[in-house]
């Protein structure tokens, strides 16, 4: 009898192998052998482990781009941020102000968060009327994004313990001093006044953030990436209205992108064109077309302007590369950089107000058939500006007509000038033309010769700063100085003056660049 249900057992046993070998289930089975287990398990542990490394390779390359105390990750989450903060703009720019302003503050250091919000304000002041809805220039805008960056100021005073250095006191005192005197002499004293605020106010914070250079550990670096960030996602935003088809669409003028004018697009194109060829620590594929993006967009929106000065700017850097290759070394450099630097913007001031002499009156004729401004409405435009504040300049050489005093005086009635700015950016013309022309001339027709002497003495002092500091501070310095001979931005931070003023200081951390010279084939590496 128990033979019988051993049997039975013993067969019972061989039916359910072999009804799970027909199954496919063989390998699984309890009475598979260990050396049948062993063969189909190794193949499956092999593939396993090669997941696994794949994996840990991927993140191992991803780390520092998700990581946003780092270099590239700072860089990534503020082109996010930015991007973020336009699609909201598609609502109104000052919820897109406000989503920028608390994505920084979240996800980015104190330093990142001040530069980004800065940086984005030129971007959504100046946005395209054809894509977005509201008032561009609007005072919530920049409201927004100016506490933004002083909430992170106060951030990086209360929880690091930082203090103002000689940046912070010197645009305080020459401020001060300037708009003092500017609201003494000027001819309308509250304008001035609230001109001199609206410069002052944005660059307190980066001046702060400037004099903490020397100290480490503070995310200074990963913050000029961060503008960066802003740069490139201004660059592809522009790609992508050009692929809408909204390029020309606003106004009738060359390819705009983002921005509300051709003029404002080709700059800020132009610096970027600066930051992704010289800016180390980006992959070579992102480099070459970041760079290749903004440089193909800027040449669309006709920009000379831009044009020219990222040629010098290029020339320069090549002589420093030069430089470099045969280590020349001038024992007495640094001491004869800064009186250099105050020599040159006092020569382009000089020579900006001998050329204006030498004009003849000029009428504006405006014409709006293809362009808003025909090639001889153009011309036109910029000889008649340059006259008219070298004309200003001549009636008050001492004291000037006032910091921030526009050379028309009918655009002095706010209603008026916002009616005249307005149909400027529809296309629609306008009998007064706003624009001055050049920036050097700009400040010696608004403060006179003493008042110039204190505003560009400022940015003589932060420019021979920005050249000692690399070639990327060379490079950026030289692109801000060229373009403003041919734009008055110098001193106007509601635009893309703001962005300009930005690029120049945060290159300061850059203080050499990773790369191939091509004559030596040598390499150079120091950097933040």
């Amino acid at each position: 009898m128990s033979n019988d249900k051993a049997k039975s057992k013993a067969e019972k046993m061989r039916q359910d192998k072999e009804d799970a070998a027909d199954l496919g289930h063989a390998e699984t089975n309890f009475f598979t052998p260990a050396s049948e287990l062993n063969e189909t398990a190794e193949p499956r542990k092999h593939g396993t482990q090669a997941s696994r490394k794949i994996a840990a390779e991927l993140l191992k390359k991803l780390a520092p781009w998700l990581k946003t105390s780092s270099h590239r990750g700072s860089f990534l989450t503020a082109a996010l941020i930015t991007v973020f903060g336009l699609i909201a703009s598609l609502i109104h720019p000052i919820l897109g102000a406000i989503a920028i302003t608390i994505a920084a503050y979240v996800f980015l250091s104190a330093p990142g968060m001040m530069v980004v919000c800065l940086a984005c304000f030129p971007l959504l002041t100046s946005l395209n009327a054809a894509i977005f809805p509201g008032e561009q220039g609007s005072f919530g805008v920049q409201l927004v994004l100016i506490a933004g960056s002083f909430v992170a100021l106060l951030r990086m005073v209360i929880y690091q313990g930082l203090r103002p250095g000689k940046l912070c006191l010197m645009l305080t005192a020459l401020g001060f001093a300037g708009g003092l005197f500017g609201a003494l002499t000027s001819t309308a004293p509250g304008e001035t006044i609230l001109s001199a605020i609206k410069f002052i106010v944005p660059l307190m914070p980066l001046m702060f953030w400037a004099d903490q250079l020397g100290r480490r550990g503070l995310g200074l670096g990963p913050s000029t990436y961060a503008f960066a960030g802003v740069l490139t996602a201004a660059t592809f935003g522009s790609l992508v209205v050009l692929l809408i088809g909204q390029g020309q669409s606003l106004n009738k003028t060359d390819f705009q992108g983002l921005f509300w004018h051709p003029q404002t697009c080709g700059l800020i194109l132009g610096l970027a064109c600066i930051f992704s060829a010289l800016l180390p620590r980006l992959p070579n594929w992102l480099r070459v077309v970041w760079f290749l993006t903004a440089f193909g967009l800027m040449l669309l929106s006709w920009t000379r302007t831009a044009f020219v000065a990222l040629i010098i700017a290029a020339l320069l850097f090549a002589i420093w590369i030069w430089w470099q290759r045969w280590q020349l070394k001038f024992r007495y450099g640094q001491l004869i950089l800064m009186p250099a630097t105050f020599g040159l913007v006092a020569s382009l001031t000089i020579g900006s107000a001998f050329y204006a002499s030498t004009l003849k009156p000029a009428d504006y004729v405006l014409e709006t058939s293809t362009q808003l401004f025909s090639e001889e409405a153009y011309a036109g435009a910029r000889t008649f500006a340059l006259y008219r504040s070298y004309a200003n300049f001549v009636k008050a050489p001492i004291t000037g007509i006032g910091f921030g005093i526009p050379s028309d005086a009918r655009l002095l009635d706010p209603v008026f000038a916002k009616e005249t700015t307005e149909r400027i950016k529809m296309g629609l013309g306008s009998e007064v033309l706003p624009d001055k022309g050049n920036a050097f001339l700009a400040a010696l027709e608004e403060s006179g010769v003493i008042g110039a002497a204190l505003w560009l003495g400022l940015f003589a002092f932060c420019l021979a700063l920005a050249v000692k500091s690399g070639p990327v501070g060379l490079a950026v310095g030289a692109y801000l100085t060229i373009s403003n001979l041919a734009e008055a931005t110098l001193f106007s931070l509601g635009g893309v003056g703001m962005t300009l003023w930005i690029g120049m200081i945060v290159a300061m951390s850059v203080k050499q660049v990773d790369l191939k010279i091509g004559f030596g084939g040598s390499k150079l590496r120091n950097l933040p």
